[in-house]
């Protein structure tokens, strides 16, 4: 069955102009994954306490230390610290309850930093290192895959496995 306006179609001589579709879409459907120099987004790198980074890299960044208290050596070098506790009680609250802190005040502790670079409390860092165990990582990276304002301040830089390879 021929429709009305078939013959009428531009596909013939093809869509001239711009088009409702992006012609240069990122590969990637991961929205956590730092997609390069041209994402405005501070790139996020997980580590595990036993693979931070060297003292060169640290001078222009800032680390987030979870479920892991830094001794001096670790904590020495970078812009800004921060360390953050998962919640260690068995019940918890109502999601709004303000007694009890839930997986995504991970996302929380990450936008007060990004505010607080942006305001000039901390110093201008350009890389965010996450600290963990090796077995948190996945748990905090769904957790920040659900949390709509940690996706677009932060993207996850050089992800195999969620561990920084050196």
């Amino acid at each position: 069955m021929k429709q009305e306006n078939e013959e009428n179609t531009p596909a013939s001589g093809g869509i001239k102009g711009t088009t409702l579709f992006q012609s240069n879409a990122v590969l990637s459907t991961d929205a956590l994954a730092w997609r390069g120099a041209s994402d405005t987004r501070i790139p996020l790198v997980f580590v595990t306490p036993q693979t931070l980074p060297l003292s060169a890299a640290r001078t222009q960044s800032a680390a987030l230390f979870i479920n892991t208290a830094p001794v001096p050596a670790m904590a020495q070098g970078w812009l800004a610290v921060k360390e953050w506790h998962t919640p260690t009680q068995s019940v918890a609250h109502a999601p709004a309850c303000v007694c009890c802190v839930n997986p995504a005040g991970v996302g929380r502790v990450l936008a007060s930093l990004a505010q607080e670079r942006a305001r000039g409390v901390c110093e201008f860092f350009t890389n965010l290192y996450v600290v963990c165990a090796a077995p948190l990582m996945e748990d905090v990276r769904k957790t920040l895959e659900k949390d709509n304002i940690s996706n677009s301040l932060y993207g996850i830089k050089n992800k195999k496995n969620n561990l920084l390879c050196y």
